[in-house]
């Protein structure tokens, strides 16, 4: 399979799973018209004070969800905007918003030098809200970030082997052409 073909295969998978949390909160249609009701069908680009109010109406109606219900229903029914106000975490310990998977990057840190220092001069100046995941450590320093290594075989073992010349190619040119008109000859006679 493709790396595309997994990726989309990934997908697929996380739809269905999506698909399956909604399925499993009873009472969601009515629910998703009680609430379309509520708040009309105008754009809210806050879900920090959007959830609160949708918390409001499903309580007022008997409706409880589960954290990963309420992760289903704000996936299907929401899109991400960059415009939006941020969706804060409610992590105590944890980065103040939640993150977008969608914008998820890494770096390669040269190895030496201050992960800290790096991000600073480097991510900072073009991401100004971006942060470091603090939770990714390595098992063996306990250090922010993964040490990882990065060899370049082409700069090791990669050995030049000049273009043949110009005169080489243009003989190898005039005696296929001349091959090709040969042949040409006996078909038309």
């Amino acid at each position: 399979m493709t790396p595309s073909g997994c990726r989309n295969a990934r997908k697929i998978c996380a739809v269905e799973a999506q698909a399956q949390a909604l399925r499993e909160v009873d009472g969601l249609l009515d629910d998703a018209e009680a609430l379309f009701q509520a708040l009309g069908d105008t754009p809210d680009d806050n879900w920090n004070t959007l959830w609160p109010r949708i918390e409001g109406i499903l309580e007022a109606r008997g409706s409880r969800y589960t954290p990963a219900n309420r992760k289903a229903v704000r996936d299907a029914f929401t899109e991400s905007c960059p415009d939006a106000v941020p969706v804060e975490s409610g992590k105590r310990n944890g980065p103040k918003y939640e993150p977008d998977s969608g914008l998820r990057d890494t770096e390669n840190v040269p190895l030496g030098e201050d992960v800290y220092a790096y991000f600073k001069r480097e991510v900072l100046p073009h991401v100004p809200d971006a942060w470091i995941d603090e939770s990714k450590r390595d098992a063996k320093d306990a250090k922010v970030g993964i040490v990882g290594y990065e060899i370049f075989f082409n700069r090791h073992f990669y050995v030049f082997e000049p273009p043949r010349s110009l005169v080489e190619i243009d003989a190898d040119l005039k005696a296929c052409t001349g091959r090709i008109l040969q042949m040409l000859r006996e078909m038309s006679a």
